[in-house]
């Protein structure tokens, strides 16, 4: 769990952003829909939530440029919050 609690892991996951985040977007809307039609609203909402965050980090990825200013970004941000 230490890998996650570092810089390093975090560059990681943006970086590599749209390897996991269209994945997990195209799972939880298919299912999303199936307990939509099943009248099951709490999960359904629990899944929609989930994809709209990985269309927002998917849209991220993309506005900031691809990988590697993706993690430039991510960097900035940190620099300014940490300040």
């Amino acid at each position: 769990m230490r890998f996650f609690l570092e810089p390093e892991g975090l560059y990681f996951i943006v970086r590599y952003t749209p390897f996991w985040s269209i994945p997990i977007l195209v799972i939880t809307t298919e299912y999303a829909y199936i307990f939509w039609l099943r009248n099951k609203k709490i999960p359904a909402r629990i899944l929609i939530s989930l994809s709209i965050i990985c269309t927002l980090f998917t849209a991220f990825y993309y506005w900031a440029g691809g990988p590697e200013r993706s993690v430039r970004k991510v960097i900035e941000v940190i620099r300014y919050i940490s300040s």
